[in-house]
């Protein structure tokens, strides 16, 4: 597929009357920002607005303030309601992340990068508000989103003829839907890879973006400014050595990774992920250096290295 711009023929399953009524010709028709944030089911979708800098003890001051999308005001932990609430912290347990991808996704969180899912709650043991995170969504590119922010799905609805309300997309925290016959991503400059893979988000799970609706006659298109990959652990296999990776495969130390759960305290050990193939050379060699540093000391062959994730690539051939 080269064209960048999506229009969704089908064949009939629906009569043709179920098919978007004639509008007025080049009307944009987004809503305005509503007075209120209603949630989709019992999570919000908040956006990290900016953090707090105020010199004063944590958790009062040096968290960050959220938003709820596509709302102008945002309702806190204590009912009140703002253009923007105060949370001391984002508490990204349940995405099940290790200790990278957790820094990794609060830091793009913190950028205002990352949409987050989910409820606000009391911290332990004080009485200023967290976000409970239950899904995020990660910004695909490097654009400013503009526009309404929606999940855009398959509406169940078919046509012989086009232009075709086959998509409807939702409003994210209202209860709001509108019909969409074409989708224009063009403004991204995504691959074939890119579109094919958002295309398959939307006929699978719904795709999360953001964009505007205009209308011209009877077509309900789609600009795209952003769209929205959804934050999942890795499936990678940690390791310490070749041998737990199994045959065909070998321990990459090169990056340290952690197998500690979000928010408990563990030791420092360099964990490395089972990767295919054979380990690519690591600077030095361990022929005649077992048990010390490579002649080049650019790695080690003791048994600590894989501890320190600093072994040198012939390790485990040469010195076991």
């Amino acid at each position: 597929m080269n064209a960048l711009k999506l229009l969704l023929p089908v064949l009939l399953l629906a009569p043709l009357a179920a098919c978007a009524p004639e509008a007025p010709s080049d009307v944009e028709t987004e809503e305005s920002s509503e007075s209120d944030a209603r949630a989709v089911g019992v999570d919000t979708v908040f956006v990290v607005t900016g953090q707090d800098f105020k010199k004063c003890s944590y958790p009062m001051c040096g968290g960050f303030y959220v938003k709820a999308v596509n709302a102008t005001k945002t309702t806190c932990l204590d009912g009140s309601k703002a253009a923007q609430c105060y949370v001391a912290d984002l508490d990204f347990a349940a995405l099940g992340l290790n200790e990278q991808e957790t820094s990794d996704v609060r830091n793009q969180a913190i950028a205002g990068r990352v949409l987050l899912s989910g409820s606000l709650a009391k911290l332990d043991n004080f009485p200023q508000a967290r976000v409970v995170v239950q899904k995020a969504f990660a910004q695909h590119t490097d654009a400013a989103p503009t526009g309404t922010f929606y999940a855009l799905g398959s509406s169940g609805i078919v046509c012989i003829t086009t232009p075709c309300p086959s998509l409807e997309a939702h409003k994210l925290n209202s209860s709001t839907v509108k019909p969409v016959t074409d989708v224009d991503f063009s403004a991204l400059g995504l691959t074939d890879e890119e579109l094919s893979a958002a295309l398959a988000t939307v006929q699978e799970k719904n795709l999360v973006l953001a964009g505007t609706i205009k209308t011209s006659g009877a077509k309900k298109k789609l600009v795209v400014s952003q769209f929205y990959d959804t934050v999942e652990p890795s499936t990678q296999t940690l390791c310490l050595t070749d041998d737990a990776c199994g045959a065909d495969a070998h321990c990459d130390t090169s990056v340290c990774l952690s197998n500690c759960a979000p928010g408990m305290v563990c030791p420092a050990v360099c964990y490395g992920a089972c990767a295919a193939g054979a380990p690519a050379p690591v600077g030095g060699s361990c022929v005649d250096a077992c048990g010390d540093q490579s002649a080049d000391a650019s790695c080690w062959c003791d048994s600590s290295c894989t501890y320190y994730g600093d072994c040198c690539g012939d390790y485990a051939s040469t010195c076991k």
